[in-house]
This record gives C-alpha cells, sequence and structure tokens, in this order.
C-alpha cells in the first residue's frame, strides 16, 4: 500500500515539475535551453516535496 502511494506521489511530482518548465517557463523566457529547463523542472519538484 506504502509503495502505491509513493508512486502515484512520484508522478503527481514530475508531471508538475514538467508542466510547470514546459509551459510557464517557456513562455517566460522564450529561448530556454533544455539544460535550463531541466534545472527549473528540478527545483520546482524539490519545492513541491517541502
Amino acid at each position: 500500500m506504502m509503495s502505491a502511494l509513493m508512486s502515484s506521489l512520484t508522478s503527481i511530482f514530475n508531471s508538475s515539475s514538467t508542466i510547470f518548465a514546459m509551459d510557464i517557463c517557456t513562455h517566460i523566457r522564450k529561448k530556454a535551453s533544455e539544460l535550463e529547463l531541466m534545472i527549473v523542472g528540478r527545483y520546482d519538484s524539490d519545492k513541491t516535496i517541502y
């Protein structure tokens, strides 16, 4: 039961950080590189957990 909950939460965190990085950050910074988007996505997923 616990592993199913952890898997679901991981999927939610990952998708929310991807949505934030791809949809919001690309509108703010039009020429963002993939590295910048990856860094923003990682920061967002860390921030979502805490």
